[in-house]
């Protein structure tokens, strides 16, 4: 446990190059950093962290599990937000579509300009309902293949949204219909 990184409550800029920061300096110790806790705008900085420490040379593979894709160019504009994470993320130079996964997607909180920015950039997706109707198993064996086969390193994003709201009623923008016990 490398200990909390001190954030600033009014600057995210301040936040997400202090996230940025601290990946980097986790990775060139050759430690695998593990986030915890805030929005999925951390996500962010700590991608370019680990894009940037594997450098253009090498290939990236990026995973998320959440009931929400992401992907707003931007926001009230805003362009680092949770609402933006994924568009973000899926402009680093190192991370192909190929190597990207998306697992959960579900419900009001993707507007059809995420899912058109999505095409457009040619990310394919896997909706809750593909799991619930493949099964877990089925669907994570082929997704892990995607993003971890032929990269030099992975980043991976959990979002308890992911979850049913029965399962995980404690998060911000639950969603009913996620993954849950059964």
């Amino acid at each position: 446990d490398c200990g909390d990184v001190s954030m600033p409550r009014v600057n995210p800029d301040l936040a997400h190059k202090k996230i940025y920061e601290s990946v980097r300096t986790v990775l060139e110790a050759g430690i695998t950093p593990i986030l915890c806790g805030g929005d999925r705008s951390i996500s962010i900085p700590a991608a370019k962290a680990l894009s940037d420490h594997l450098g253009v040379d090498k290939k990236m593979g990026y995973m998320h599990l959440g009931a929400h894709l992401d992907m707003s160019d931007s926001w009230a504009g805003e362009r680092y937000l949770t609402t933006c994470a994924m568009a973000r993320i899926t402009e680093l130079k190192n991370l192909a579509p190929e190597n990207t996964s998306h697992i959960g997607a579900r419900n009001s909180f993707n507007p059809k300009d995420h899912f058109d920015l999505a095409k457009e950039r040619n990310l394919e997706f896997v909706p809750m309902f593909q799991v619930l109707e493949r099964g877990v198993d089925d669907v994570m064996e082929k997704e892990v293949r995607r993003v971890w086969d032929g990269t030099d390193g992975q980043y991976l994003s959990f979002n308890f949204n992911v979850m049913d709201s029965s399962a995980a009623p404690g998060v911000t923008a639950t969603e009913p219909g996620g993954l849950e016990s059964r």
